[in-house]
């Protein structure tokens, strides 16, 4: 028995393209989300209140994450995780660089 595929109706594309667009939209808010931190840590001299591990976890989670999407082509999975581990690096480099001139924080 040979099974046909099944055409997409009209009103399955339209709902498929509005679900592409939140997904994107999603992946752009997450990546903002870590604007705020990254300028606060780029600018400010005290870096006490920022937990290093949670920032390492989340670099290293963002990897996977990316080599996953990029796999799958989920592109807007890729936006989300790119931004995140570019995000992720800067705060680490930064606090890196800041703890080594201050190591009493």
């Amino acid at each position: 028995m040979i099974l046909k595929k099944k055409k997409e109706t009209n009103i399955n594309i339209i709902i498929m393209n509005y679900i592409d667009i939140i997904g994107y939209f999603g992946s752009i808010c997450i990546g903002i989300s870590f604007i705020p931190q990254t300028y606060k840590t780029i600018t400010t001299d005290n870096v006490k209140s920022i937990s290093f591990y949670t920032f390492l976890i989340t670099f290293f989670s963002s990897i996977c994450m990316i080599i996953y999407s990029i796999y799958y082509k989920i592109y807007p999975m890729l936006i989300a995780n790119a931004s995140v581990f570019l995000n992720s690096f800067i705060i680490l480099v930064v606090y890196l660089y800041k703890r080594e001139l201050n190591p009493s924080e």
